[in-house]
């Protein structure tokens, strides 16, 4: 069964020196070995768009990466994802590992 999300995320830092505000879009397809009711093993990739901007300069930066976690559902229409990841940062050549979990909607489909 493949799995579609969408990601967005707003960051505002201030600090003695100033302030920056990091706006990321994504999306992530995925790939559930069990289906979507029962508890599964899930493989997923990742596209995702950075924009970093400051007081004084801004940047962008696109990465490309890869998760593989278990996704445990909660009734029909919730599921709660623990996972490992990694990333990796174009422009800037930054490499990002992360250990995360997700909560998300579970869309049945009418087949």
């Amino acid at each position: 069964m493949c799995t579609v999300e969408p990601q967005l995320a707003l960051t505002w830092t201030s600090t003695e020196g100033g302030t920056s505000t990091r706006v990321g879009v994504g999306g992530q397809i995925g790939y559930l070995f069990k289906g979507s009711t029962a508890k599964s093993l899930y493989l997923a990739g990742s596209l995702a768009y950075q924009s970093i901007s400051g007081d004084v300069t801004s940047d962008g930066d696109f990465g490309f990466g890869g998760k593989l976690g278990v996704r445990v559902p909660y009734g029909s229409s919730v599921g709660v994802r623990f996972e490992a990841g990694y990333r990796r940062w174009f422009d800037h050549e930054i490499n990002e590992i992360t250990l995360g979990v997700g909560v998300g909607g579970i869309v049945h489909s009418t087949k």
